[in-house]
């Protein structure tokens, strides 16, 4: 059976897909346990007679402070990895019309044709909202510079993974930031 060079491409399009999703999944792992230990240490630091041994001592006392405030940022940049984020991708409709005309033209591998078209072409554009509050919103993330996600799935899956390795990376570091913080205030305190 001969198969056509664009089939090499298609694979690694799946490929590609699928590893941009597992790569968005293990980013929320991630933060998942960053704000579990974020909750365990601000449970302690709360809990137990943290705050009122280091008040005494002008330095341990902002170390606690900032080392606090830097936990709850860091579960704040968790939470906001794993929130769901909209992507868009063809709609059901589009692929069903693509479905039919390939099914009209006769292609020999429909099945690889229909896959290509959905994953690597861009969405139609869509008409202009019809509420009001629907072009209020539009006209401020034009404002704002907040640009609509991707249409293609490919570029979606890229463009998710990329926010929420980067909420991901924000949480770690205000994570070590607030350890940090942490220790200076213990050391400080005797």
């Amino acid at each position: 059976m001969y198969v056509p060079q664009w089939s090499a491409y298609l694979d690694q399009a799946r490929w590609l897909l699928e590893q941009q999703q597992r790569r968005g999944a293990g980013f929320q792992q991630t933060a998942v346990a960053l704000i579990g230990f974020d909750g365990v240490l601000l449970a302690v630091l709360v809990s137990g007679d943290a705050l009122g041994t280091v008040s005494r001592y002008d330095a341990a006392w902002w170390a606690t402070i900032i080392g606090a405030a830097s936990l709850v940022v860091s579960a704040a940049a968790g939470v906001m990895t794993i929130l769901p984020r909209q992507t868009n991708a063809v709609g059901a409709k589009d692929t069903l019309k693509g479905w039919a005309k390939l099914k009209k033209k006769g292609a020999w591998d429909r099945a690889n044709q229909h896959f290509a078209e959905m994953l690597l072409n861009p969405a139609p554009k869509r008409d202009a909202p019809k509420s009001r509050w629907a072009r209020w919103a539009r006209r401020w993330r034009t404002r704002l510079r907040l640009a609509e996600p991707p249409t293609q799935p490919l570029k979606a899956a890229t463009h998710l993974a990329t926010i929420r390795g980067r909420w991901t990376t924000a949480s770690a570091w205000f994570l070590v930031l607030g350890l940090a913080c942490l220790a200076v205030a213990l050391f400080a305190a005797p």
